[in-house]
């Protein structure tokens, strides 16, 4: 049955907006081909997301310059770069956007990726980009009260190196846009904030941050958590890429940097790293940080170095804590008898009244701890259930690898390395 444009057209609105949802991408664009009232009709959904690969900046760059209406319908922006064979395959420079990102007022997420390991590029998108001004120049724009630059902008990934870190220096801005509440980092070295020497700390709304695999001291990520009013999520993994990261030097002080917060954060996740120089001695507290509810940490945290003796007895753990993920790197610690056992004593003292659930995220192959004999002839899972806790074990992807946006692209967060440097101090 023949079915025309004008049948469809007498469809009414809200239907035919639900319909045109669930279309791909390459099917809107030849629907709006059709005609100027489906073209009118189609296109919002058509640059709801914009997905740009190698070579594809200068196409919606040109659609954008024909019909400026369509910058408005943008929502979602991932710029995606993945492997390049040569240079006349280079991408064009990310700065060579900026001004058409500058139109899309009501942009809410912004993901950029550089390039993978090898090629031309092997210095990654950064190196492009680095001699000129024009995305500092926007990020700092859009940080202006009277801007209407990225003034939508909630979601931001940002990684413009795969093969080495990155400097965040001129794009520090980025950490005062006001409007933005998630934010993650992949392989950046963060030092000398520029841009922020005439900010308002506690002036952003932003909620979440993310940094993997990341170069940053203490006192720079200090900086960085002065200007949120009030973080509720915040992630750590990895060192940086093929280095050995300086941010593991004073774990302490890392964990102190966080305390601004600790009356608004509900989840942690720490990758607080070794150094073969500095063992972990001392367990850390987290009492005071009473909103928490989530907390994902290294195992040695929770109580200190067990061949030092220093084993704290008390729980550090804040009263309302939901849900603990104990990271477990080497086979040989003794998981029920060090750490486990302890934990179910605070249970039974009531110290964590709210705690439900315990995952024991391994990144090597270990015994099954919930099925190892515990007390009064359970085991470690059946005691804890009775104590109204879930516990059950996971195993990290191998090698530390994880997806960053796409299922071709990984980075890795975890260095070999440093499992030589986990069996040392176990």
């Amino acid at each position: 049955m023949y079915f025309s444009a004008n049948r469809l057209l007498d469809l009414p609105l809200e239907l035919l907006n639900v319909v045109l949802s669930f279309i791909d991408s390459s099917s809107l664009a030849c629907l709006s081909r059709v005609c100027q009232s489906l073209q009118q009709l189609v296109e919002p959904h058509l640059y709801h997301t914009v997905s740009l690969r190698n070579k594809q900046e200068e196409s919606f760059t040109s659609s954008i310059k024909r019909i400026h209406t369509r910058a408005e319908f943008v929502r979602e922006l991932r710029i995606h770069y993945h492997d390049v064979a040569d240079e006349m395959d280079a991408p064009l420079q990310l700065d060579s956007m900026s001004p058409t990102i500058a139109q899309l007022h009501n942009l809410e997420s912004l993901l950029i990726k550089g390039v993978n390991d090898g090629g031309p590029m092997s210095l990654g998108l950064y190196s492009y980009m680095e001699q000129s001004k024009k995305l500092e120049d926007l990020l700092l724009e859009a940080t202006m009260s009277e801007s209407q630059v990225l003034r939508s902008l909630r979601t931001c990934t940002i990684n413009l190196s795969e093969q080495g870190s990155w400097e965040l220096a001129h794009l520090d801005a980025i950490f005062l846009l006001p409007a933005l509440q998630r934010l993650t980092i992949a392989n950046a070295r963060m030092a000398c904030f520029t841009s922020f020497s005439s900010a308002e700390p506690r002036s952003t709304d932003l909620r979440e941050l993310t940094l993997i695999t990341c170069d940053i001291r203490p006192s720079h990520l200090r900086d960085i958590l002065s200007m949120p009013r009030a973080l509720e999520h915040f992630t750590t993994k990895g060192s940086a890429w093929r280095a050995r990261s300086v941010s593991g030097d004073d774990r302490a002080s890392n964990l102190d940097s966080l305390r601004i917060h600790a009356s608004s954060l509900v989840s942690l996740d720490l990758d607080l790293f070794l150094d073969v120089d500095i063992p972990p001695i001392e367990p850390l507290t987290f009492i005071d940080f009473v909103a928490l509810r989530r907390l994902a940490i290294e195992l040695w945290i929770i109580r200190g170095h067990i061949e030092q003796g220093i084993l704290s007895q008390k729980a550090l753990l804040p009263r309302d804590l939901e849900e603990l993920t104990l990271k477990c790197a080497v086979q040989h610690v003794d998981l029920e008898s060090y750490y486990l056992n302890p934990i179910y004593q605070w249970l039974q003292e009531g110290t964590l009244p709210e705690l439900n659930k315990i995952i024991l995220e391994t990144t090597t192959p270990i015994p099954d701890v919930p099925k190892a004999m515990f007390r009064g002839g359970q085991t470690v899972g059946q005691a804890f259930a009775a104590a109204g806790v879930d516990l059950s074990m996971v195993e990290e992807a191998p090698g530390g690898y994880v997806p960053f946006e796409c299922d071709c692209c990984w980075y890795r967060y975890r260095n070999p390395g440093w499992r030589l440097a986990y069996a040392n101090f176990y």
